[in-house]
């Protein structure tokens, strides 16, 4: 079982998510942050095995948040979910694992956590 981290703002959308992830196979604990500066504060006895981000609770901060992230937990998978259809799918943004749709259906989301 793996720890995963939801970094999304308070809404349906995340309590989808949220949902979405607590039944992805293998998933342990899931932590849940609004944004990415209280990192700190989330009890982790070891990294989490995925981070996933909402693009939207950035603010125009993602590559400072990509870079907490992957100083953080550098062996976390991250995941990155997206509107914007131009970054779908784009390996080497700095400090991504994968770049995915916002409308991504449940049973793609879930090969992410059986790879």
């Amino acid at each position: 079982m793996m720890d995963v981290v939801v970094v999304s703002k308070a809404g349906n959308y995340r309590n989808s998510l949220v949902a979405l992830v607590k039944s992805a196979p293998n998933v342990g604990q899931v932590f849940v942050m609004d944004g990415i500066n209280s990192l700190e504060e989330i009890p982790l006895k070891s990294a989490p095995g995925f981070v996933v981000m909402d693009s939207a609770a950035a603010n125009g901060e993602l590559g400072f948040w990509l870079d907490l992230v992957q100083a953080r937990w550098p062996l976390a998978r991250r995941v990155l979910l997206t509107d914007r259809i131009e970054t779908v799918g784009k390996p080497g943004m700095d400090g991504v694992g994968e770049v995915m749709s916002k409308s991504i259906s449940a049973g793609e989301f879930y090969r992410l956590f059986r790879q």
